[in-house]
């Protein structure tokens, strides 16, 4: 993935991060689900996820996926940490 935007370089922490983003058609194949499920789990806000290109694409965080998966394995509704910038649904 490239570690410019806009020219500018991204710091390390960064380009980390940005390796772990996950497109809805990677994280229906990492979770055997269709495209369309993991949009209705987003949209829903069963799942995780961030906009990106000005609002018209999703992705995902997978530690983010991990951490929701876990907590529904203890059968605890997931609850998404809050960030600036995050569209609460």
């Amino acid at each position: 993935m490239e570690s410019r935007t806009n020219n500018v370089e991204l710091p390390e922490m960064y380009r980390e991060l940005l390796k772990n983003l996950l497109t809805p058609a990677a994280v229906a194949e990492w979770l055997s689900i269709s495209i369309k499920t993991v949009y209705a789990y987003a949209q829903r806000g069963r799942i995780p996820y961030v906009r990106i290109a000005r609002g018209r694409s999703i992705r995902f965080f997978q530690w983010e996926l991990v951490e929701c998966l876990l907590t529904w394995r203890e059968g605890r509704q997931y609850q998404p940490r809050r960030r600036p910038g995050r569209e609460v649904a």
